[in-house]
This record gives structure tokens, sequence and C-alpha cells, in this order.
């Protein structure tokens, strides 16, 4: 069928038209819409006078908040002060704990912690709830009153007894059991907080719920689930957990692995982060985080193309956003020589200043609560092998102590290394073997090669292949690349592999012995044993098969020789 080119003409005149008049009613819509609400907000606040006017406490609390927020007036603190001060003479205990609020923030009055104190105080004795999450945060923060995790926990959890329905809090709760960085920790507690946050309309809370499953803390491990709660967070609005299932996407747990996909869902979390959100520093912090995860995947060419130059400039921009464990990854690039001139000195600088900005108040104030041991671990191993800083075996065992006690397991591994070789401690196979265990049980694949090394090595430790061969294919089960390339060497009969495979496998771990990595050597040395063995072996096999022939000689074929002659 022919179409005449003046029906096409007015064919797309007719879309334009049709384009253009909804363009213009959802313009005139959202105008009108933008004037009711206006509208309302006025009449509101003429009703708030009228009632204030009367005496109503609630009438000033509530102009007080719309002058603070700037909701139908022009935002103004200092007229917010004065409604607050209204509304307490009155006897609004909220407008007491807003009062407060006020005093820490600065806002229409002059700056003052131990006032902000004393009016959460006030509150709490006239029964608000509110200000008992206030004044526990306080105690967390340790502002003005000293810091009191415990009193801080406390406050909190009475104003949840008491029928507080701060979402937030719960999920802080949450949080700090989930840490046991202000409480011990209590994974199952952790849970418990989690699940009332959601049901109390806190989408974030899904997020740390998905992280349980992840980590398998508090309920059995499960990916399938963490990633069905991540997703539930992002569709109820989070960005933040777009960063944790990018991560699953990374690893492949849960979901097929996509390096793309993964990238994607970081590239989304820092476009959000350069919206109005990027006021909220929580915020802000994720999207670091993302950046800093976009800087891993150009390292490690995963999902985009390998390049050290973007990985570095993706660390930088995490850092300026204030993300600690980018300074680390930094850190780590200055060690390697990768993007930036090889530089101990400054790589120990950067561990410094992420293990400094991982212990801030601003850490805590964030809710985020998180050490950033892998720093602390870092700077163990930079002493432990001088780089950038004076050989130090001690300050290398106090870092690795530190880590530990901000749950790094690698340093488990580390300190185990350290009582076998007996550095900056009293040499103990005992000790080391009982710390590797520990790495162990939190899932380290590191740790299990070591400890398969020992078994193999048969010194100190009673000699145990069949106990060595279980735990490096445990590790090479969960990826841990040593813990193959091992296996390979080590037997390649017990895997299918080729001798390109076997001579590539030989290489990778003759290169990690070269640049000083110790469960290569060891490997290494064991593997020469083993060669050596078996030639002495052969050798005593050789021997007695020339004596056995010496001995037949000697006992028959002489003796018959005489007889013939």
């Amino acid at each position: 069928m022919k179409i005449s080119m003046k029906k096409i003409i007015f064919f797309f005149i007719y879309i334009l038209v049709i384009v253009s008049f909804t363009a213009g009613v959802n313009s005139t819509s959202k105008e009108q819409a933008h004037t009711e609400q206006s509208t309302k907000e006025n009449e509101l606040i003429e009703k708030y006078k009228k009632m204030a006017a009367e005496g109503d406490a609630s009438a000033m609390k509530d102009l007080g908040i719309s002058y603070s927020e700037g909701n139908g007036v022009p935002q103004d603190d200092t007229k917010a002060v004065e409604w607050f001060r209204k509304a307490i003479e009155a006897g609004s205990s909220e407008s007491m704990r807003n009062l407060g609020v006020m005093y820490i923030k600065g806002k229409g009055v002059q700056q003052d912690d131990t006032k902000a104190v004393e009016w959460f105080k006030k509150a709490i004795e006239a029964g608000n709830s509110d200000a008992m999450i206030s004044l526990g945060y306080a105690y967390l923060s340790g502002r003005v009153i000293p810091k009191d995790y415990k009193k801080g926990v406390e406050w909190i959890q009475k104003a949840i007894e008491a029928g507080n329905s701060d979402a937030n809090a719960m999920r802080n709760l949450g949080v700090i059991y989930m840490v046991g960085k202000c409480v011990a920790r209590d994974d199952t507690t952790a849970i418990e907080w989690f699940r009332k946050a959601i049901e109390a309309g806190d989408f974030e809370a899904m997020g740390n719920l998905g992280f349980m499953y992840k980590e398998g803390r508090g309920v059995p491990q499960d990916d399938t689930q963490a990633v069905e709660w991540f997703r539930k967070a992002i569709e109820a609005g989070s960005t933040h957990v777009m960063v944790n299932l990018g991560v699953m996407y990374t690893e492949g747990r849960g979901v097929p692995k996509d390096y793309t996909k993964a990238v994607e869902l970081f590239r989304k979390v820092i476009e959000a982060g350069d919206s109005e959100a990027m006021e909220n520093l929580v915020v802000m912090y994720v999207n670091s985080e993302a950046m800093r995860n976009l800087g891993n995947m150009y390292r490690e060419g995963k999902g985009v193309p390998k390049d050290d130059k973007q990985a570095v400039e993706w660390f930088r921009k995490a850092i300026e956003a204030g993300n600690s464990e980018a300074m680390r990854n930094l850190g780590v690039m200055y060690t390697d020589g990768r993007g930036v001139p090889k530089d101990d000195t400054k790589a120990v600088e950067l561990f410094r200043k992420a293990i400094e900005a991982s212990n801030s108040e601003a850490m805590i104030n964030l809710g985020v609560m998180y050490v950033n041991s892998e720093a602390m671990r870092n700077l163990g191993v930079m002493y432990y092998e001088g780089r950038g800083v004076t050989k130090d075996d001690t300050k290398a065992v106090e870092w690795f102590r530190k880590a530990i006690e901000a749950g790094n397991s690698d340093a488990m591994r580390n300190l185990g290394d350290m009582y076998r070789e007996g550095r900056g401690v009293p040499q103990d196979y005992t000790k080391a073997v009982e710390w590797l265990r520990k790495a162990i049980e939190v899932g380290n694949s590191n740790a299990m090669v070591n400890l398969a090394l020992l078994y193999t090595e048969g010194n100190k430790v009673p000699l145990d292949n069949m106990k060595a061969l279980e735990l490096l294919q445990r590790a090479a089960d969960v990826g841990n690349v040593y813990a193959k390339n091992f296996l390979i060497v080590r037997d390649p009969r017990s895997a299918i592999t080729s001798q390109k495979d076997y001579d590539e496998a030989l290489k990778q771990i003759r290169i990690k012995a070269k640049a000083g990595d110790e469960q290569a050597k060891i490997f290494l040395r064991q593997m020469n044993y083993s060669i050596s063995a078996w030639i002495d072996k052969l050798i005593e096999i050789a021997i007695s098969l020339v004596l056995l022939v010496v001995f037949m000689i000697v006992v028959y074929v002489l003796p018959r020789s005489n007889r013939i002659m």
C-alpha cells in the first residue's frame, strides 16, 4: 500500500501537536498542584497561628517546625526557636527536645552541646521518648557528656520500649549489635532489630538484613536471600544497596557473575550521589563506596577495560568524598606501583590516614561505625617487610592484633605466620595453628592454604597429607588461585589438566615466590624436598638393584663358570 508524503507530514504534525498539548497540560498540572500545595500550607499556617494565639502548645510546636523547615513560611531558625520556647512554656515536651536539636546544630541559637543535653534531659523527665534517642546518640558520639556506648544503647532501647516507632533508631541499634563496636557483637539481636526496623517502614534495614544473609551472620548463609533483600531495598528507593548488589554481581553470588551489570549499578549510585541527596552524609559515604568499587573494577579489568590510571582517579574521587577504604586502596596502588610511581612511604601515610579516618567521631555519627581493619593489616605487613617504615616485627604483630580486634580474618592468618616464624612473638606452632584455624572458621581461604602447607611440611605439626589436600580443595572450591595452582602442581593427576596448565601454575607459583610470597616459597621448598626425596629413593633402588646383580653373579654365575673350567 502506497502512502503519500502529505499523509506522512500530516501524521508527524499531528503527533507534535498531541505531544505539545500533553506537555502543556502536564506543565499546567504541575503548576496547579504546586499552587494547591502552597494554598494548603498557607491555610495550615493560619490555622496554627490561630490555635497558638489561643494557647495551644502543639500548634506552637508545629509553627516552630514550619519555620525550621521552611514549610508554608520563609525558613527562619530564629523564629523557629522563638516558637519552640513558647511551646515549652505551654508544656510541650517535644519542643524541649527540638530546642536541644537546635542547640546541637547551632541553628537560631549559639551552638552549645551542654545546653542541648540539658534540654534532652528535661524532655525525658517530661516523658518524651524522642529525646531519649537524642540523648542516646549524644552518649554514643561522646559530645559534652563522656562517651558511653552502654548508656547510649540503653537510652535508645528505652525509647523504643516506651513505644517510640523511630525505624531509623531501630536500624541503628541493629548496626551497633552487628558491628560490636559499642556493645558485645550479637548477630541474633542485630537481625531482630533489622526486622523491627523493616516492619516500622525502614527500607535501608532491608539492605542490612541482606548483608547478614550474605555473610551468614545470625541466619544461615544464603546468597539468594541476600540478593532478594538487596532488590527489595532498591525497589523501595535505596540507592545505597546498589553497591551491595553490584558486589554480588562481581562475585557471582546469588546471581550470575556479570561485571557489566556491576559497573552499571556502581555508576547509578554515583549519578544518584550528584543530586541534592549528597547533602546527606550517609549518602555521600555510600556514593564514595561506589566510586571505590568502580576503581576496583578498573584495577582488575572487570566490566571495563583494565586501566590503573582510571582506578587511581576513582580512588582519589572516593577519598575526596570521605571514603577511608579508598585511602587503603590507593595505598596498595602505591605499594605495587600501579597507576602511580611506586612509593612505600606514601602508601604507609595513606594506610595511617585510613585508620585515623575510620576511628573518627564522624564515622560514629554517620552510624557506619566501620573500622578500617584492612588498613591496619596493611600497615602490619609494611612493618613486617620494612617497606616505607623501619622493619619492626613487634609493631607488625601489634597492628595485626588491632586488625583482628576489628574483625579482620586475614590478620589472624598473618598473626599465625608470625607465631610460626617466631617474629615479634616467641615461636609457637600450637598458637600458629590456633590462629589459622580461627581464620578458617570465618571462611578465610588463604588460612586454609597456610595450614595445608604446615601439614605437608610436617615440621612441629604432625604430617598429614590427607588433611592438607582437603584444605587445599576447600580453598580451591571457593576460588583461591593459590590452592588451585598448588593442587595442579602437587598432583597433576588429581585434576583434569594439561601440561600447559601445569607449566602455567608452576610459573605463577615461582613468580609469587620471587616476589617474596611466603606461601609460594614454602610450597616450592616442599616441592624441591619431594623431588629430592624421590631422587634419593631412586638412587637407593638403583644401588639395591646393583647389589642384587652382584649377588646373583657371585652366587650363581661364578660357581657355574668354575665348573665349566
